[in-house]
């Protein structure tokens, strides 16, 4: 269900929240409480983020932030916010700040704060609607050590690359993860993260890869790129990784490029 609050005596702009919404609906995604601070006359983001925290109903928050007005209320009820629930901010204004010569960049600075605070900054709107996604899922990684398989050798190490670049840990695996992979992958594929199973590879060896490396302790979630090839379905692909996915409470986060089969 969805509370929606108002704020007495601010002038809301609905638009972030409306986008969201009009997102969240068809993909099945509820919220337990919607607030709009509007011009923050009289409450900002610290109360809100205090109140959320001893909300039972709310798992995961979502915050898009235009300007900051108390910032050391704001920082410490991230900060509260972020060690018991995962927090996620977009924010909009950056082009309109500046800073004098040699001083620190405030977007830069800003940055670093959310990092301090734990709290997952967005660039965009998609990315806020795919954490919301993720939120929905209940299915929280406990870190940031991913594994990524994929049915070419481009998109996963590509995939790998971008990884590095977020400062996001590649997860190392366990010999009995070895092991596993060793039964389903062909011998030219390594058995190292990434894991590239091959574009001749039937759902079911991409689907047993992504078991395998979901069954790994060091591993808190997994990235699943699949490439259209002619020798399999993408569609019977997907419905092999969805059954795998379903079976593990650790987050699949898949991308199918290219056209998907229509019915």
């Amino acid at each position: 269900g969805i509370r929606d609050w108002s704020v007495p005596g601010v002038q809301t702009c609905a638009l972030p929240i409306s986008a969201m919404l009009d997102f969240a609906r068809p993909n099945g995604i509820g919220f337990s409480t919607v607030l709009s601070v509007g011009g923050v006359l009289d409450v900002d983001f610290g109360e809100l983020l205090d109140a959320l925290v001893e909300d039972a109903d709310t798992d995961g928050i979502l915050l898009y932030v235009e300007q900051v007005h108390d910032a050391r209320r704001f920082l410490s009820a991230l900060r509260s916010a972020a060690r018991t629930k995962p927090v996620v901010l977009l924010k909009a204004g950056r082009s309109a700040e500046s800073a004098p010569p040699r001083a620190p960049d405030p977007d830069s600075v800003f940055d670093a704060a959310m990092r301090r605070c734990g709290t997952v900054r967005v660039r965009t709107y998609t990315q806020l609607f795919a954490a919301a996604r993720l939120l929905g899922t209940g299915r929280i990684p406990r870190g940031d050590r991913i594994a990524v398989v994929a049915n070419g050798r481009g998109p996963a190490m590509l995939a790998a690359d971008s990884a590095r670049d977020a400062g996001i840990e590649l997860a190392r695996f366990e010999p009995s993860t070895v092991e596993a992979l060793d039964a389903v992958l062909p011998e030219a594929s390594a058995r190292a993260n990434p894991v590239d199973v091959r574009g001749d590879a039937p759902p079911a060896r991409f689907a047993g890869a992504i078991g395998a490396v979901l069954a790994d302790p060091n591993v808190d979630a997994v990235v699943a790129l699949h490439v259209p090839r002619p020798v399999d379905s993408p569609t019977d692909a997907a419905r092999a990784v969805a059954a795998v996915a379903r079976s593990s409470p650790k987050p699949v986060l898949a991308a199918w490029l290219g056209a998907v089969e229509r019915p």
